[in-house]
């Protein structure tokens, strides 16, 4: 995406992926690795940085709507589902957080 800052990168996907809107925090919240499989049927490791974002507003309809589901999920039952252990580890981090500040 150019040379956006990754926040801001984020703020784009969600929208366009889950037809978000809402506030991104200013710095990530952590990062996970996964293999991406590309349509040549090559695959590459990929780095994703992981941003807290306050849902705002959620979209009937959005970009990729056709492509994708979406579903909420408690912390909990999202680590169960998740399948990238990395991932798993940060939404502990980061639901453990929020919960200490409450």
């Amino acid at each position: 995406m150019g040379r956006k800052q990754p926040r801001d990168v984020a703020r784009i996907e969600a929208l366009e992926e889950a037809g978000l809107e809402g506030i991104v925090s200013r710095r990530a919240a952590g990062f996970f690795h996964y293999l991406k499989r590309l349509k040549a049927g090559s695959v590459v490791l990929c780095r994703v940085e992981v941003f807290a974002f306050a849902v705002r507003r959620q979209r009937k309809t959005w970009l990729e709507s056709s492509e994708r589901d979406r579903r909420w999920f408690a912390a909990e039952r999202a680590i169960e589902l998740v399948r990238e252990p990395e991932l798993k580890e940060l939404i502990a981090t980061v639901a453990r957080d929020i919960l200490q500040r409450d």
